[in-house]
């Protein structure tokens, strides 16, 4: 509830709801009070005329006017309704998202780590092969390009859980504290020196 868009959201709905409570008020009559004051001047004399005015003013008959604009109002305000639900599912929607992209990539992480253990393993036996005559210098170019697929994966791994970390943080509005930067704050941005 703390997430801007919701909030936005529920003060539509807020703003809705003042807009049926507006139409509903329609029904009943009003009364209105006016005063006024007038100096008048001729050759022989002056004075002053002072006025009072109550106006009232009744919806006897609109032809179902009234109604239909309570209506109208109690749609709006259901429609703001299912707007606050709408962003909260977005928050959410993009939060779960994150957090599974996240975790797929952090186990393409341990993956590529084992694979890249394993890789450098491997080259390490060439090499040694290598240097006995037993492997050719294409199976070490071979077990070399595993080493760098290895080491390529990994990073691409670290990055997607780096990436999945800020969605998830940006999704949640959490990430202006995690940079530095404070919510709600006149215009305080961090130092970039």
């Amino acid at each position: 509830s703390l997430i801007p868009a919701v909030m936005a959201a529920q003060n539509m709905e807020r703003s809705a709801q003042y807009g049926v409570e507006t139409a509903k008020s329609q029904h009943w009559p009003t009364l209105s009070l006016k005063g006024g004051r007038t100096r008048y001047e001729s050759d022989n004399r002056s004075y002053w005329d002072d006025q009072i005015q109550l106006n009232i003013d009744a919806p006897l008959y609109q032809g179902g006017a009234v109604s239909a604009r309570v209506r109208q109002a109690e749609g709006a305000r259901a429609m703001a309704s299912s707007q606050v639900d709408q962003a909260r599912f977005d928050v959410l929607q993009k939060a779960s998202v994150a957090q599974a992209d996240w975790t797929g990539a952090r186990g393409r992480m341990e993956a590529g780590k084992q694979q890249l253990e394993n890789a450098l393993r491997a080259r390490d036996v060439y090499k040694n092969e290598y240097t006995l005559s037993k492997r050719s210098i294409n199976d070490l170019l071979s077990v070399e390009q595993d080493v760098w697929q290895a080491t390529s994966a990994k990073i691409f791994a670290e990055y997607d859980g780096w990436s999945s970390a800020i969605n998830y943080a940006s999704a949640v509005d959490n990430l202006m504290p995690l940079i530095g930067i404070e919510k709600n704050a006149a215009a305080k941005l961090p130092d970039l020196s």
